[in-house]
């Protein structure tokens, strides 16, 4: 129902016409679709909540644009869609698995954050590549190609820090005996 009160708007169409009067660069398409993707999820803590929106949109615009774009949309806007997601403070899952961890919430960001940033990174390389070159195993090489570099990068940078112990926060262990007093 969603999907068809969107198009009955015409915003994607409107916003396709917009694109190209403004000569947006078709090849920066995923990229910017991604990044609307990730701000918007941010702000609602909602991946399935911002798809919803999104994706009427999104697929009406590349459509009206490039129709070889279809499913690389869908795939830029739910990866966005997936890190904003995990690095918002108002997302159930953060809430969820910091209530549930007894961990601050902010602190359980901080420890997704270099995951999330990791593939974020790789994912915008190969959707410039993808976006450029038009060329589906270009974008997908890249963004593997830059992952296992990130990886590696931090594996080694993580490795080289001294573990002191003073980055993870404190957790009161639960003991039935001090529950009942």
């Amino acid at each position: 129902m969603t999907a068809e009160v969107m198009k009955g708007t015409g915003v994607g169409a409107y916003l396709a016409v917009v694109i190209e009067t403004n000569n947006v660069s078709v090849a920066r398409l995923p990229l910017g679709l991604f990044v609307v993707s990730v701000f918007m999820s941010y702000a609602m803590g909602s991946t399935l909540g911002t798809v919803v929106l999104t994706i009427p949109i999104d697929a009406e615009v590349v459509v009206n644009i490039d129709p070889w774009f279809p499913i690389h949309v869908i795939g830029t806007v739910f990866a966005g869609c997936v890190f904003g997601e995990r690095t918002s403070p108002l997302s159930d899952t953060t809430l969820m698995s910091s209530i549930g961890s007894q961990v601050d919430s902010f602190d359980h960001i901080v420890t997704q954050m270099p995951y999330a940033v990791i593939t974020s990174v790789a994912s915008i390389l190969g959707y410039l590549v993808l976006g450029f070159t038009q060329s589906t195993p270009a974008g997908l090489i890249t963004a593997l190609i830059t992952l296992a570099i990130l990886v590696v990068v931090a594996m080694r940078y993580y490795k080289s820090r001294p573990d002191d112990g003073s980055d993870y926060a404190k957790v009161e262990t639960f003991s039935p005996s001090t529950a009942n007093a």
